[in-house]
């Protein structure tokens, strides 16, 4: 089979791009090895020694502890490098819902929109009609029937922002030379005798006015592109859209044990995703995103499909209710799960069993992926150039319960999962199509109990 590889006329902002997308890629080798060859120089062990001291006893509890809030390089989040990343797929934010801002000031931006029509929808239908009966265990079904109707109602608007939008105002000499002072700017930040201001999410002219959220993110794909380019990053306007709302994008502990990553990963507002992390952050004002699915459906990860892990993941609406203020808000990344091509898995394979072990001894998993390369199209470990759409859905109002029932657990449950639902149903046409054109399935499946 002959190998394609990309021309020599690609333009240089596509290369750009792609070498964004590399980076990503490879941040953790990358800076686990340069911490390696500065380890290799001996008259750099003193300041290895003081970081090290520095990361074990005074800040290796920062990511759980709502320490990381602080930490955040505004800087590092609006990078021209994510701009460049978002843009490579692209990555882009639908707003279905006005989100009230958690903190306001004086000199906060207007949000950028432009309003789109309502997709049209499939029907749909629901195993039972009382869909969010609290004591009703039936789990929602989706099933497609019928064709497209083109007359459908489109009075409902929506909100966009594309990513490339403001990104040609950014490109230049201009933008290079904010880049390296910026730049220059956080890696002195990181030095104890420098003072930081205005470093952490929660300036001091902000003032809290509004409830915080929780954004489930769905689904987890295999590396969760989506989330990095659209919520944890500024790559896609994500203040723009939701201004006043700052939110930290959760991940494993196991992440912040790596030296220098660590701080990369602070300085971008990411947190652990530890119970204790969660209710500190959302105490402060400061609203997470949870990638709900885990590494369990990360092996589920498949072109044209979107299997959730989700009917026993509960511990999140839980948590919106034993906080006050806390609003839920569902996220549904189309084109999440295109991005990477799996090695064949079934349920039942020897792969399957091994990738299983790992994840329920070491928190994680490998799934075997393999998508393009740099230079080539046809094998490598970088995502391809798939679209990936991001839509924000409508939130719910989470009643305080400083011990929720598991009755009222399971209602709002049902109705984070029906409003979900609604996302798929009405984007499932516009966005949700396997690589033959086809429409594709979304299942809520029970692969893992979760205690």
């Amino acid at each position: 089979m002959p190998i394609s590889f990309a021309p020599l006329t690609t333009p240089l902002q596509r290369r750009l791009q792609t070498l964004a997308v590399v980076w990503h890629v490879f941040t953790i080798p990358s800076l686990l090895g340069l911490f390696l060859f500065l380890c290799s120089f001996p008259p750099l062990w003193p300041l290895i020694i003081v970081y090290l001291i520095y990361f074990v006893f005074f800040d290796s509890k920062s990511h759980e502890n709502g320490a990381s809030i602080k930490k955040v390089s505004p800087f590092l989040r609006n990078a021209l490098l994510w701009k460049y990343f978002s843009d490579y797929f692209p990555i882009t934010l639908y707003k279905t819902h006005e989100l009230a801002p958690t903190f306001v000031s004086a000199n906060e931006a207007a949000a950028i929109s432009q309003p789109i029509p309502k997709s049209p929808r499939l029907e749909a239908t629901i195993v039972d009609d009382d869909s969010i009966d609290p004591t009703d265990s039936t789990d929602f079904t989706i099933s497609e029937k019928g064709d497209i109707d083109d007359e459908s109602s489109a009075d409902k608007k929506y909100q966009i922002i594309q990513s490339s939008r403001e990104f040609q105002e950014l490109q230049g000499h201009f933008g290079v030379r904010v880049f390296l002072k910026e730049l220059v700017a956080w890696l002195l930040s990181f030095l104890p005798f420098v003072t930081k201001t205005n470093q952490g999410s929660h300036a001091a002219d902000l003032k809290r006015v509004g409830r915080q959220y929780i954004f489930g993110y769905h689904p987890h794909g295999i590396i969760s592109m989506g989330a990095m380019g659209g919520i944890a990053t500024e790559g896609s306007n994500w203040s723009r859209l939701f201004p006043g709302i700052p939110v930290s994008t959760l991940t494993l502990i196991t992440q912040f044990q790596l030296p220098l990553f660590r701080e990369y990963l602070l300085s971008l507002g990411f947190a652990s995703v530890s119970k204790r992390s969660c209710t500190t952050l959302l105490k402060q004002g400061q609203s997470i995103c949870i990638v709900l699915g885990g590494a369990q459906e990360s092996l589920l990860a498949r072109p044209g499909q979107l299997n959730l892990v989700l009917n026993k993941r509960k511990g999140f609406v839980k948590l919106a209710m034993t906080v006050p203020n806390t609003t839920l808000v569902p996220t549904l990344a189309f084109g999440e799960n295109d991005v990477y091509d799996q090695v064949s898995n079934d349920e039942h394979s020897t792969l399957y069993k091994i990738q299983d072990f790992l994840k329920r001894k070491l928190g994680f998993t490998l799934p075997l992926l393999h998508a393009r390369g740099i230079f080539n199209y046809d094998f490598g470990i970088i995502p391809y150039r798939r679209p990936i759409n991001i839509v924000i859905g409508e939130p719910i109002d989470m009643p305080y319960r400083s011990n929720p029932s598991e009755a009222e657990v399971d209602y709002y449950h049902r109705l984070y999962v029906s409003k979900l639902k609604k996302i798929y149903d009405d984007f499932k046409d516009k966005f949700h199509k396997d690589l033959t054109g086809n429409f594709g399935n979304c299942v809520y499946t029970d692969l893992e109990v979760v205690a």
